[in-house]
């Protein structure tokens, strides 16, 4: 194989995240080594110069660890420090890990050694859910709610419902699936979907007359965050809090209303209201006894 096909070769695999062996590479493409480290210099120096790539401080980065090269586009040590940092944050909000993500936090501690007994040790303050994260039907959602395609969803009850999906969410350890139907918002635990076929009908939720919009009222610290989840109909403003018209499921709803009890007062629907109110009179009582 020629320089300019072999590089070529090289660059494409190295694009899709892959990670090569020189070795390998020099058996595979019959040449020897050195012309290898050669063609991973020469691909270096041109990220290095190439304006596309100069913001990212990109780099044909080599792991001593797994003798492997890779596209890095965040130095090595910093991906360490922040997959140390991520866990902190999810120690802190969530007590809970998927066992697929277990696993591939456990497996990426084992190729940097470095890092390898401190991952460990946070991972152990985690409880491993065994729930599945149905990772097909995850991203079929997502892919529909990023182009605003309907659904239908084909649940364990034995019943298929079509329907606007919106947001998914993870609540009390369950993906959850916010969609509209027949004018109504609802959510259901991905658990309970058997299958879920995607279509290319498109929907406008401007035009669709809703019968449970929330409203709620959001301390001014909190509205940037409400805003990039859900969708806001209309607000009004004062200057310590806006009472917002928002598109949410009533577990949403709850869940955001216990999350933060001082920044977060729900107005209406009146049951969802009740309901909060009711969680709040079960954990006086659990105090008072």
């Amino acid at each position: 194989m020629e320089k300019t096909e072999r590089v070529l070769y090289i660059y494409t695999r190295l694009l899709h995240g892959m990670k090569l062996n020189k070795s390998e590479l020099a058996h595979k493409l019959n040449v020897n080594e050195r012309s290898i480290q050669r063609d991973f210099s020469d691909i270096n120096n041109f990220i290095f110069e190439d304006d596309t790539w100069v913001d990212q401080k990109a780099k044909v980065a080599y792991d001593t660890t797994t003798a492997m090269h890779s596209l890095q586009t965040i130095p090595i040590k910093i991906r360490k420090q922040m997959i140390i940092a991520l866990l902190y944050q999810m120690k802190e909000t969530l007590p809970f890990i998927q066992e697929e993500s277990y696993r591939f936090l456990k497996q990426y501690s084992l190729s940097n050694q470095h890092h390898k007994w401190y991952i460990h040790n946070l991972l152990n303050n985690f409880q491993v859910s065994k729930n599945k994260i149905f990772s097909e039907t995850l991203i079929e959602a997502t892919q529909c709610i990023n182009n605003k395609f309907n659904i239908n969803i084909h649940t364990s009850q034995n019943t298929t419902i079509y329907v606007s999906p919106l947001y998914i969410h993870y609540i009390d350890d369950n993906y959850w699936l916010t969609y509209i139907y027949n004018s109504t918002i609802s959510s259901i635990r991905f658990s309970d979907i058997v299958k879920l076929t995607s279509t290319t009908t498109s929907y406008d939720i401007s035009i669709m007359q809703l019968t449970n919009i929330v409203t709620i009222q959001c301390d001014n610290s909190l509205w940037h965050c409400l805003q990039n989840e859900y969708v806001i109909l209309d607000y009004d403003s004062t200057e310590n809090f806006k009472t917002a018209e928002v598109i949410m499921s009533q577990i949403e709803c709850l869940s955001v209303a216990k999350r933060f009890p001082q920044k977060i007062k729900i107005i209406s629907p009146q049951n969802y209201k009740e309901a909060y109110i009711n969680h709040l009179t079960a954990a006086l009582a659990h105090y008072s006894s």
